[in-house]
């Protein structure tokens, strides 16, 4: 069994969790995630909140499928947890 250069650590888990969007100022997809859940809802608002997309533009498509692809879920998420109106009245 080859054994990962520090114990504890698994590499494979590490690029799934933390993955790079934006290099130049070296901003991760969870952090673009998190800045969503925060309020965030345009590619402009992301910038502000984590600075993701402020230099080169390289990874602005990326950032902006991030944040559709996290309000589709957080709008999933919202009508789930809403009452049926419709059943209660």
């Amino acid at each position: 069994m080859r054994k990962s250069w520090r114990p504890g650590f698994d590499p494979g888990l590490a690029r799934e969790t933390c993955v790079i969007v934006c290099h130049c100022q070296a901003v991760s997809e969870r952090a673009i995630r998190n800045a969503v859940r925060d309020g965030a809802r345009c590619r402009r608002s992301v910038a502000r909140a984590c600075a993701a997309g402020r230099s080169c533009g390289g990874c602005t498509s990326a950032i902006d499928e991030i944040v559709r692809s996290e309000l589709e879920q957080l709008d999933a998420t919202h009508h789930h947890s809403l009452p049926d109106l419709a059943a209660a009245s």
